[in-house]
């Protein structure tokens, strides 16, 4: 959650549309912030079912693992896309990430949001994998990126 914020706030004012930029630093934050809390919200229905898989009646345990695998897949891959995407659009304009960067985050982007597709059909749960662990390598290079690029601007200022 504070990576969402802290990204957004990275983006600074470019100087274009103050408007525009408020609106995708919502979307930013709000992406980011949902799916840390979808993923934290699974954590917890998974330690749920571990401690009442054993005595709890069949429907509840049914009902625990359906609410596990809906927060911890659809809802928090493609709240995940859509931080990785807005994050990808709004670093564009301000030319925060290289092209590379940006590019595999709106190819991570595109099967994390699209995993919605599979709460009506279960061929698409393949995109959950694909979407997750895109998500994650942008994170890993984003990151990369963004050190590199602190590193130099704190050489050239010092």
């Amino acid at each position: 959650m504070i990576v969402s914020r802290s990204e957004y706030e990275q983006l600074g004012d470019d100087g274009a549309d103050h408007d525009r930029d408020e609106a995708e630093g919502g979307q930013v934050t709000t992406g980011g912030v949902l799916a840390g809390v979808f993923l934290a919200a699974s954590a917890a229905l998974g330690c749920t079912l571990a401690v009442i898989a054993a005595d709890a009646q069949p429907d509840v345990v049914t009902t625990v693992r359906d609410l596990n695998f809906l927060t911890g897949g659809v809802a928090h891959i493609a709240s995940l896309g859509v931080f990785v995407g807005m994050t990808c659009l709004a670093s564009a304009r301000a030319h925060l990430l290289p092209r590379v960067a940006r590019w595999l985050g709106f190819v991570a982007a595109t099967p994390a949001v699209l995993s919605v597709i599979s709460l009506a059909w279960y061929s698409a749960t393949v995109l959950l994998p694909i979407g997750r662990i895109l998500a994650l390598l942008w994170s890993i290079v984003a990151a990369i990126s963004l050190l590199r690029r602190s590193r130099r601007e704190f050489a050239v200022a010092g």
